[in-house]
């Protein structure tokens, strides 16, 4: 009886091991500090142009995740790509890596993609690649009855595409039972042709038609579902939900540090805008149609100003400023001729050179300075180029146009000193510079895929100039044009812009519901501002984009906005993770899917754990094995008694 006690005793210490290990499985933290190698595939949607249509065709995206790492990111693609999607990667990788607390700078990453043709749209897999990256990284598998189509830009959030509809019935043609799309994309636009004869010609007439996915999927037998992050994508396709960093306690506004910071920028430019205007006197034709104009905006500034929207009202009040000088200077061409030009050439230059030498002076010592670095780089780098514009404007002759540039460029100098004014905010320390200029490196990589993905798209609907995506290209020139001068901040933040811009481009045109799009952007600005601020940063330039997207009119404007502040929140709280990678931890949650046999696709992952992996997947069979010797060694101890 004694020996059978023992024996037992033994096997429920078996048994609570096995639950144990199994709760392991459940509840599981990244480490940071474990080494392994880890492969997932995953199949991606994407679409193939025929020579009569677009067709929806599925990829095979294969994923590596090797720790220890320099943070090295190799793609292999077959056939080539129409679009490269190695920004897609990098970016996957950084964000994938950072919202599980791991700091991407340790890991390699290896990307194969395997396609029955050439792939329209390289960014398009990039939220499946996020997904694909976060499950080696963190051993949990992928639910293969779910796919995604979506881009994943730098703020974790899933940006619009183009052949969704197609997409959605390539993915119903091999059993995908969920099929996730960004949001806002439920219900897309389709161009319907018809021909039809009228006496002896055929009329080609094309009439677009919206096309509701969620209905259209039920009838291929597919659950469609918007998603707006990264974080709701990994919950569906991994069944796991990551451990957030509580914020809803976090204020959501500026500190009195930075607010007396608002108020003198506002006071210094009343000040001035008040003294410029009594020098100036009684206004004629030209110049009184420019007071005017100034007094609107110095009149819109004050109400700004009195509601509480103080970066709104500083950049109004910039604005009245620097109209009221042109004001006064073009007055005074036409009193002194050339002359005044001269001398306003050698007051630009000056001023110039003089901010120039103190904002390049400067290094960051918190990690809101990276933002305050950004905008100032950026103005005097603008100011700099408005200098050199000038210069051919008045050799071409256009001497009104050449003092406006010249005002313009001395205001934004002076601008950029403001911003130099506001370094040391927050208590967070700043990290290497080295994380800036891979970051830098990384989003310029980024911004090219996305404005060669958006090119491509509105060139198939027959549109090839658009404000944003013009804009966008622009701003990518002045990016690359930056870093080659090895300036990572002002480039950083060129590149940053223009990812919003060539992404709203895209909204314009393949989102029917922009207003959906809206909130949801506007959601997740919040958070990433909320989730900087709970760091222990002071996001001005992030606030500051957040507050000036309410005051929008346009709602592609408001969402632009959003986006940049986002964008700017996201990579402070990046560049934390990187230099202090933290375990976050992860829970499973109930399949949204179960994985079904029969023609749903399940790409076996070959993997090769590290020793916790092996662990948890050998404890329960070796402790099954263990109890099962154990019972019949006691049955047969009972039989001998």
């Amino acid at each position: 009886m004694k020996g059978r006690s023992k024996v037992t005793v033994l096997i429920c210490a078996i048994i609570i091991v096995y639950v144990l290990t199994l709760g392991i499985a459940v509840t599981s933290p990244t480490s940071s500090n474990e080494g392994f190698k880890r492969t997932v595939s995953i199949l991606v949607p994407a679409v193939s142009q025929t020579k009569e249509e677009f067709k929806g065709v599925i990829s095979n995206v294969t994923v590596t995740v090797v720790k220890p790492g320099t943070g090295k990111v190799f793609v292999s693609a077959s056939p080539l790509t129409e679009i490269d999607m190695q920004a897609s990667a990098r970016t996957a990788a950084i964000i994938a890596s950072t919202i599980l607390g791991e700091n991407p700078l340790t890991m390699d990453f290896y990307v194969s993609v395997e396609s029955p043709s050439i792939i329209i749209g390289g960014p398009s897999a990039g939220a499946a690649l996020t997904a694909a990256m976060v499950s080696a990284i963190s051993g949990f598998e992928i639910n293969c009855s779910v796919m995604i189509t979506g881009m994943i830009n730098p703020d974790g959030t899933i940006g619009p595409v183009g052949g969704v509809k197609e997409k959605l019935e390539a993915a119903a043609g091999i059993g995908i039972k969920l099929f996730l799309v960004p949001i806002g994309q439920s219900i897309v636009q389709e161009n319907v042709v018809k021909y039809k004869k009228v006496g002896p010609f055929i009329v080609r007439t094309v009439k677009p038609v919206q096309i509701n996915l969620i209905e259209y999927g039920k009838e291929l037998g597919v659950k469609v579902l918007e998603v707006s992050n990264i974080i709701d994508v990994v919950k569906y396709m991994l069944n796991i939900k990551l451990a957030e960093k509580p914020i809803e306690h976090i204020e959501f506004k500026l500190s009195t540090e930075a607010e007396n910071l608002f108020r003198e920028q506002i006071s210094e430019f009343k000040e001035t805008y008040l003294n410029i205007r009594n020098m100036l006197g009684e206004a004629k034709g030209t110049v009184r149609d420019i007071v005017k104009e100034a007094e609107n905006r110095y009149n819109e500034a004050l109400k700004l100003s009195n509601e509480g929207y103080l970066y709104s009202a500083a950049s109004m009040f910039f604005q009245a400023v620097y109209l009221i000088d042109f004001a006064r200077n073009l007055q005074k061409y036409y009193n002194e001729g050339e002359k005044l030009i001269q001398e306003l050439f050698d007051e630009v230059n000056s001023t110039i050179n003089r901010v120039s030498s103190k904002v390049y002076s400067v290094k960051p010592l918190k990690l809101s300075d990276i933002d305050i670095l950004i905008a100032s780089r950026y103005r005097i780098y603008l100011a700099k180029k408005l200098l050199e514009q000038a210069a051919e404007t008045y050799s071409k002759g256009n001497y009104e146009d050449t003092i406006f540039g010249l005002v313009y460029a001395k205001w934004r100098a002076k601008t950029a000193e403001l911003w130099i004014n506001a370094l040391g905010l927050g208590v967070k320390e700043a990290p290497p510079e080295e994380i800036v200029q891979h970051l830098s490196t990384l989003f310029i990589y980024e911004a090219n895929s996305i404005i060669a993905y958006a090119s491509s798209l509105l060139k198939d609907l027959g549109v090839y100039s658009d404000e944003f995506l013009d804009k966008a290209v622009q701003d990518l020139d002045e990016a690359e044009e930056m870093s080659s001068m090895g300036d990572y901040y002002g480039s950083l933040g060129l590149s940053l812009s223009a990812i919003a811009e060539a992404t709203v481009s895209i909204h314009k045109y393949f989102t029917v519901d922009a207003e959906k799009q809206l909130g949801a952007v506007k959601d997740v600005a919040e958070k990433s501002l909320k989730y900087a601020l709970s760091l222990g940063a002071e996001p001005l330039l992030a606030l500051g984009y957040y507050e000036f997207a309410h005051q929008q009119q346009e709602i592609f404007d408001k969402i632009y906005f959003f986006e940049l502040s986002s964008l700017h929140a996201k990579v402070l709280t990046i560049t934390d993770v990187i230099r202090s990678p933290g375990n976050i931890t992860i829970k499973t949650v109930t399949p949204t899917i179960p994985k079904t046999p029969g023609k749903t696709p399940t790409p076996a992952p070959s993997e090769e754990y590290g020793l916790k992996d092996f662990l948890i997947r050998v404890a329960p069979i070796l402790a099954s094995f263990i109890g099962g010797i154990l019972v019949g060694y006691s049955l047969k101890r009972r039989t001998a008694v």
